[in-house]
């Protein structure tokens, strides 16, 4: 995972994080335990369903923002 930000036309930080780090069994508990209606089974349902999608297609942007004054932020997975 790959997070950037772009203030005023040139990077002004940029964050790579290995994909298993943050779409792991753990992190799915952690979200299921949360204030929200998702299970661990949907969690971790999700996160293989991003590593398969990954592998077979490769870099995938997950977000791209760009604001009014030029700022932009990117999170490629």
């Amino acid at each position: 995972m790959r997070i950037k930000v772009k203030e005023n036309s040139r990077w002004s930080f940029r964050l790579a994080i290995p994909t298993w780090l943050f779409l792991n069994r753990f992190t799915a508990f952690i979200i299921s335990r949360g204030d929200n209606d998702i299970t661990y089974k949907q969690a971790w349902t999700l996160f293989r369903a991003i590593k398969t999608f990954r592998r077979r297609n490769g870099k995938w942007k997950l977000v791209e923002v760009h604001s009014a004054n030029g700022d932009e932020v990117e999170i490629t997975i």
